[in-house]
């Protein structure tokens, strides 16, 4: 549910921004309004212009917000393991806002949390010897991967359908969903971050000289 949000006086950006992810977190994202959340703050809507100048303002705000939550590893040497430590905590924090994820996919990264964000995950993958540009491809699809993952296995926790209800049209469909149950999602997203490192580690200039 989130914590409530903070009314009165003394208003500020971070207070506006904290309320709209309440919000968002709580009712999802086609009920953020600054009328609604002008309500939700105690104050007239058009004081929340001050702070927000534009809708998309506040959805930029919102997705910088979630990325701010993120504590990316400093580079330990290990490149594999920091980089799965990384888009884990990633990860992890697109779930705890799941209703935030349209903003994250879609919105343009041009601010300094992104850019702050971009260039820690670049230090992390240097680490493996790759170039700025190369480096700069990996991340990209690796984040491609995380917000990806996020949305799919946050569609639904159980498999979709039982082997009972698949027609034997399908037998290799029928076997794979016998006995299945709910689906172990962080086990999921890890599986998929190893195959991601996989292909990494397969390009390492050291492992294709």
């Amino acid at each position: 549910m989130g914590p409530p949000i903070k009314r009165g006086r003394g208003l500020t950006r971070e207070r506006v921004i904290d309320a709209a992810l309440v919000l968002v977190d709580r009712h999802g994202l086609g009920a953020l309004t600054m009328r609604r959340l002008g309500q939700a703050l105690s104050v007239e809507a058009m004081s929340l212009y001050r702070y927000l100048p534009s809708k998309t303002a506040l959805h930029e705000a919102l997705s910088d917000r979630v990325l701010r939550e993120i504590a990316l590893p400093a580079p330990t040497g290990r490149w594999r393991r920091d980089l799965t430590v990384a888009g884990t905590r990633f990860w992890r924090a697109l779930n705890r806002h799941p209703n935030v994820l349209p903003l994250m996919a879609a919105t343009p990264r041009e601010s300094a949390a992104s850019r702050a964000a971009a260039e820690a995950m670049l230090r992390l993958i240097a680490q493996a010897g790759f170039s700025p540009a190369k480096a700069h491809r990996i991340f990209r699809v690796t984040k491609a991967y995380v917000i990806g993952a996020a949305v799919m296995l946050q569609a639904s926790a159980v498999l979709p359908g039982a082997a009972a209800e698949v027609s034997e049209a399908y037998p290799l469909l029928r076997r794979a969903l016998r006995g299945a149950g709910s689906i172990d999602r962080e086990a999921d997203f890890g599986f998929g971050m190893s195959l991601v490192l996989d292909a990494v580690e397969g390009l390492r200039p050291s492992r294709r000289s």
